[in-house]
């Protein structure tokens, strides 16, 4: 999913220019020939078509391979945040714990 609706309130972000890509996920048996590249390609040519020319993908920084797929369809990483945030789903949810 890529998400150019930055600007509703709830997301304060600095919205002009901005767009988050999430939940990239594949089939692993398509991995290695190109789709992932391609989908992400595509996006990138509809975000310029938008005026978006900041992209915020939220992947771990120990996850190489996540990031790595960004840079190799022609993103370039910017910054990073770690806000020790870990996804465990069915168990309660607190920040930093």
């Amino acid at each position: 999913m890529v998400d150019t609706a930055l600007a509703r309130p709830e997301r304060h972000a600095r919205a002009a220019g901005l767009a988050d890509v999430g939940n990239l996920h594949t089939d692993p048996a398509e991995r290695g020939r190109g789709f992932e590249r391609q989908l992400l390609a595509r996006a990138a040519d509809w975000l310029r078509l938008c005026g978006v020319d900041r992209l915020v993908a939220y992947e771990a920084a120990t996850d190489r391979a996540a990031v790595d797929r960004l840079t190799r369809a022609g993103f370039t990483e910017l910054t990073r945040t770690d806000r020790c945030w870990e996804h465990r789903p069915g168990t309660a949810q607190t920040p930093g714990r």
